[in-house]
């Protein structure tokens, strides 16, 4: 079977691709020490994504070719292996200052060199190397030099415990069904992030349910912009979007944020008051429309958004009437980078999320694809 699209909300396609489902081997618990270098190379193969983007170096290719040798720097392991420990990632040309200051560095200097985001000084030491085996690339992410003298037992469990780090954070969860082919389903739309199983049985459970609860609301708000909708089966069933003037040119950020930071400072023009009574206005018109979408909200399976920083968190989450709770189960911020908050962009992220992928015979995934 060719690379293939359905929509989750369509029964047929649905029941079709998910009978006989079972996790896809490189998602599960445990494997032995034979198997563990073909499950991450099929792993691999199949998180390329089809988007032509890096959302960990946050770069966008015009082609396949681009995107495929751009997994291959040093730049692009280095961000993965900042996104694993939970840290920020950094840009192409700070990376290179980093490794020109790390090559140029002396003894004096080095002390000097560790930061909490990062240190690529390991990262420097592999360049100097031959190139490195799968088996050796999973050490690297938990290993330092120091500790060449582990056991093949131990490295065995290292790989393991990487592998499972890897895919139960990545953003899509993987299946495979009685014919053999494996699929994925975006992870946002089977548990939070707080609430991963801890057995196969479980995940297998909330895949199957995702196809039968598809009222989903989606809300982006972030630089002025607000667009919500609510979707049932590949339909809108109520739609809405705002601009106001909140961003100070050239800046960036709202006026409330400026505001935060400079405290002592405030901008009294009137420009600024402008921004700031917009923002107020903003807030008001955003929480009254989810207000009066109250009833679908409530009848929502799924609460998907995307609200960077405290000020747009504050326009859904804050006051006393909040119109959405943030402990609610059932929120889920969006797993992929955004455009600017508009009803097409609505439509395009529900579009994606919708989709269910499927690969081919145990994972094997055609060029073109």
């Amino acid at each position: 079977m060719n690379h293939q699209i359905v929509k989750i909300y369509n029964t047929h396609d649905f029941e079709r691709t998910t009978k006989g489902i079972k996790v896809a081997q490189f998602m599960r618990l445990k494997h032995s020490s034979s198997d563990t270098k073909q499950i991450f190379n099929n792993f691999e193969d199949l998180v390329i994504s089809n988007s032509l983007c890096c959302s960990y170096c946050n770069t966008v290719f015009a082609d396949k070719y681009q995107q495929r040798t751009h997994y291959k720097l040093d730049w692009h392991r280095f961000n993965l292996k900042q996104h694993l420990h939970g840290l920020k990632s950094v840009s192409e040309d700070i990376f290179k200052v980093m490794m020109d200051k790390n090559d140029s560095s002396t003894s004096d200097s080095q002390k000097n060199t560790q930061t909490k985001d990062c240190t690529p000084k390991q990262w420097n030491e592999n360049k100097k190397t031959k190139k490195k085996t799968v088996n050796q690339k999973l050490l690297e992410y938990k290993l330092d030099s120091s500790d060449e003298d582990c056991t093949e037992e131990d490295s065995v469990m290292i790989k393991n415990d990487i592998l499972l780090t890897i895919t139960t954070r990545h953003s899509k969860v993987f299946f495979e069904n009685e014919e053999g082919n494996i699929f994925s389903i975006y992870r946002c739309l089977l548990h939070s992030k707080k609430e991963i199983p801890e057995v196969d049985n479980e995940i297998i459970t909330q895949a199957l349910k995702s196809g039968r609860t598809s009222l989903w609301t989606i809300v982006m708000v972030g630089g002025g912009h607000f667009a919500a909708a609510v979707f049932s089966d590949g339909n809108v069933i109520v739609h809405k979007a705002i601009h106001a003037y909140t961003i100070r040119a050239k800046q960036g950020f709202v006026q409330s944020s400026h505001d935060n930071r400079h405290s002592l400072n405030i901008i009294k023009s009137a420009g600024a008051n402008i921004r700031r009574q917009n923002e107020y206005k903003l807030t008001q018109q955003i929480q009254k429309v989810l207000e009066s979408w109250s009833s679908y909200i409530e009848k929502s399976s799924l609460i998907l958004y995307r609200a960077v920083g405290p000020c747009n968190r504050t326009k859904l989450f804050g006051g006393k009437n909040a119109p959405l709770n943030k402990n609610d189960p059932r929120l889920r911020p969006l797993p992929f980078p955004t455009r600017k908050a508009t009803f097409n962009e609505v439509k395009r992220v529900y579009d994606i999320l919708s989709n269910m992928e499927i690969y081919g015979f145990k994972g094997v995934v055609s060029p073109s694809s």
